[in-house]
């Protein structure tokens, strides 16, 4: 299924009324749809607050003020990126509506298509994330590239815990985690929103177009099949899970990989009483409770074993995900991924990816 969405919006943002003209594969107007996007008090990507600038370096926050500049001129389109890939992910909602056989097809088989990782780094105390964290949600329900089962996961950063409002969710091994990615691609510092796609390519996570691009550019890579079955929580405190996960093929360039396994929170909604988002209610996906290395593979040597996992609060077996996935201890590279909701895992009898 083809199409392509063409936008006339206002030129203020925050809270901007969008007029979407959707048209099918033979460009035609198939219809025409109103929507409304709330966006925080500023758009682009934010920085760690000042508090913290020790955390990060002086040389780093003397660069802070440019940054944020370019961020925000990059988006100021911020607003109008995000709401290009909210578009695109509203066309294919319309054009399913108006196809449904098709529509079916088309989501079938991108359950079943090639997996990528893509990883939000969030908070929420960064103004800049909610719409972010609402396009997150859109992709993992929608997954709108053909071909492609887009695995998500939400990472709360601690560096804007101390602007008014401390993350539940937030960890300063997420924090350690996008710090680690900063460093192999070579950006100035750590900001939100920050996606991450295949630990190969990051890019603003309100850039719409930078998103999808990246999307679509992972779909094409080479990955390692990875499987999880026999899930279950004990005592609400523990994930056990039995993962089996192939050798790294001899064209590889990596020689050896990790075998990591994330526990996420399949949803959550937070009031947020304090900070730059005072008074906003915002709604997550797969927010990620801990991510932890539980093996290796390499040419030549798989992985199959049972894993025990402990879940940093007691949870409720329907609200979490298990995602494991191989990355390269290097490179930072996600060579397969797969994920399985503990709930569903015994009737599906597991999942399978690559």
């Amino acid at each position: 299924m083809s199409f392509s969405s063409s936008f006339v919006s206002s030129s203020s943002f925050p809270d901007s009324s969008l007029q979407r003209s959707v048209r099918d594969g033979t460009g035609n107007v198939a219809t025409r749809v109103k929507r409304r996007i709330e966006w925080g008090t500023h758009e682009g990507c934010g920085i760690p607050p000042f508090e913290n600038r020790e955390r990060w370096g002086s040389r780093t926050w003397r660069s802070g003020s440019r940054v944020v500049e370019s961020h925000l001129s990059k988006t100021a389109k911020g607003g109008a990126a995000a709401v290009f890939l909210f578009g695109f992910l509203g066309a294919f909602l319309i054009v399913s509506a108006a196809v449904p056989s098709a529509a079916a097809a088309d989501v079938a088989t991108n359950a079943a298509g090639a997996p990528v990782l893509a990883e939000l780094f969030t908070s929420e105390g960064c103004s800049s994330c909610p719409p972010a964290d609402k396009m997150l949600g859109q992709i993992d329900e929608m997954q709108p590239i053909t071909g492609e089962h887009v695995i998500v996961l939400g990472e709360h950063v601690d560096y804007w815990n101390h602007d008014g409002w401390k993350d539940a969710y937030s960890s300063a091994y997420f924090t350690q985690r996008q710090t680690d990615y900063v460093r192999r691609f070579g950006v100035k510092e750590p900001y939100t929103p920050e996606m991450v796609i295949d630990g190969a390519a990051q890019v603003s996570g309100n850039d719409g177009p930078a998103v999808q691009s990246a999307l679509e550019k992972a779909r094409g890579t080479a990955k390692v099949p990875v499987k999880i079955s026999g899930v279950a929580v004990e005592g609400g405190k523990t994930v056990r899970a039995h993962l089996m996960v192939d050798e790294l093929p001899a064209d590889f360039k990596a020689k050896k990989a990790d075998v990591v396994v994330a526990i996420a929170l399949d949803h959550v909604e937070t009031h947020v009483g304090a900070g730059e988002n005072k008074g906003r209610d915002i709604k997550s996906v797969a927010v990620a409770q801990s991510i932890e290395k539980v093996g290796t593979v390499e040419k030549g040597k798989g992985f199959d074993r049972d894993v025990t996992v402990k879940v940093k609060s007691a949870a409720d077996a329907g609200n979490l995900r298990v995602i494991a996935f191989v990355q390269g201890a290097d490179t930072g590279e996600v060579m397969g991924v797969a994920m399985e909701n503990p709930a569903k895992a015994g009737a599906a009898g597991g999942s399978d990816a690559r």
